[in-house]
């Protein structure tokens, strides 16, 4: 084991390696995606009603006429309408992240262009080694 690490240190010496900004993202997205699956904390699900139950008694129903009434349980769905206010304040929030993506591609410095690519893709090899 000794020989092994001594090894290994004494050819870090020699071994020069030139790090670009394109493997510096690529690192550092497989790291930090890495860290964020190893790290992930499990939030509690909040409980909410999703549907309205009642009962349907049908002795009260004038047509079609019921020779034997019964009462019968049933739910709806309860379908909240979004907002004009959620749908442009969502139309915001998705135009200003793509935007971002898409000015840092178009007008940063080649350096940093290279890194933002090299994050993405190291992003997805790590998902593809790493997928449960």
């Amino acid at each position: 084991m000794k020989t092994t690490f001594i090894t290994v240190c004494i050819l870090t010496l020699f071994a020069g390696v030139a790090a670009s900004s394109f493997s510096d993202g690529m690192t550092t997205g497989f790291i930090t995606r890495n860290i964020g699956r190893k790290f992930k904390t499990k939030t509690p699900k909040k409980s909410f009603i999703k549907y309205n139950n009642f009962t349907r008694d049908t002795s009260l129903q004038k047509f079609p006429p019921v020779s034997s009434p019964q009462c019968i349980s049933e739910k709806t769905r309860i379908n909240r309408p979004v907002t004009l206010g959620q749908k442009i304040f969502a139309t915001l929030i998705m135009f200003l992240g793509l935007m971002s993506f898409m000015h840092m591609l178009l007008f940063a410095p080649q350096k940093d262009r290279e890194w933002f690519i090299g994050y993405i893709i190291g992003n997805m090899i790590e998902e593809m080694f790493n997928d449960d």
